[in-house]
């Protein structure tokens, strides 16, 4: 009974397994890929793309930070968490004063370290889903 349970369990995470290796490949796909969609602007390094990609595929920060050799995960500059979030440097600058963007480092100048900007962007995506939830009509009273 106990072999028959460890074979479904195993069984189970088969799906989960091979969709955590399909993300990791597309990243890996993406992080060789140098991607130039749109022109970057002064300020932003160039291999942002890769910053993106990674940001965007990876599906936990500890993978995020399996492929620290082959990206530069530096702390980003305003201008360039404008061009990752694909705002304009103004908002960027409004969540900073409303409280709403990243946390960030004020030493030389403004700064967003990589790993607050990946929990403000999980937070993000968690409160998507609650919103989601509550839209609707108010109920009559």
């Amino acid at each position: 009974m106990k072999s028959l349970a460890g074979v479904l369990a195993a069984l189970l995470e088969v799906p989960m397994l091979t969709e955590h290796l399909r993300r990791n490949v597309e990243l890996a796909e993406a992080l060789g890929q140098p991607t130039a969609e749109r022109p970057l602007p002064s300020g932003v390094r160039p291999d942002i793309g890769r910053v993106t990609a990674a940001l965007a595929l990876a599906p936990s920060f500890a993978e995020l930070i399996r492929f620290a050799n082959a990206v530069d995960f530096r702390d980003l500059n305003e201008i360039e968490l404008a061009y990752l979030e694909g705002v304009s440097l103004k908002t960027v600058r409004r969540w900073r004063t409303q409280g709403t963007g990243p946390e960030y480092r004020y030493e030389a100048g403004i700064s967003y370290p990589i790993r607050w900007v990946w929990e403000w962007r999980e937070r993000g995506r968690q409160k998507i889903t609650a919103q989601k939830m509550g839209r609707g009509r108010r109920p009559l009273t």
